[in-house]
């Protein structure tokens, strides 16, 4: 499958399942521990389960990555791009914040419920579906 990255933009994606070939045009470098990164850009990367593979640009321009499966059984993966915001992070457990007085407001926040209904992480993908369309107010106006 190839991906169209507009001008600007970088793209990251988490492999869930299975083992994929990625390669970016050479206006965009990889920047990961797959096999085969190394910044070297147009190069070909390999990124097993629950890896990541990481695009980032080199030049300005239109770029496209093409990520293929490396076996008959397929992979499954999760696909993000857009523009790099160029701001501090900062991380606390789980949380993602660019300071440390937001991550405090954050766990305080947590603290307090403003974070919505805990999730089980025990179901299953198919499970999560159901659910969403069960309980989601959104979801009864859409097809999911």
């Amino acid at each position: 499958r190839m991906y169209d990255l507009p001008q600007r933009q970088t793209a990251f994606f988490y492999v869930r399942e299975g083992k994929v070939k990625a390669r970016a045009s050479a206006s965009l470098v990889s920047s990961n521990d797959a096999e085969g990164g190394g910044g070297k850009g147009d190069e070909v990367v390999v990124v097993n389960t629950h890896q990541l593979g990481y695009f980032e640009r080199r030049t300005d321009g239109a770029a496209v990555i093409e990520v293929e499966s490396c076996g008959d059984e397929g992979a499954d993966i999760l696909f993000f791009g857009g523009t790099p915001l160029r701001e501090p992070i900062a991380t606390a457990g789980s949380m993602v914040m660019n300071n440390d007085q937001e991550l405090v407001q954050a766990y305080r926040d947590l603290e307090k419920g403003m974070f919505g209904r805990e999730w089980d992480a025990s179901l299953s993908d198919s499970d999560w579906v159901q659910h969403v369309k069960t309980t989601s107010p959104l979801a009864k106006n859409r097809k999911l």
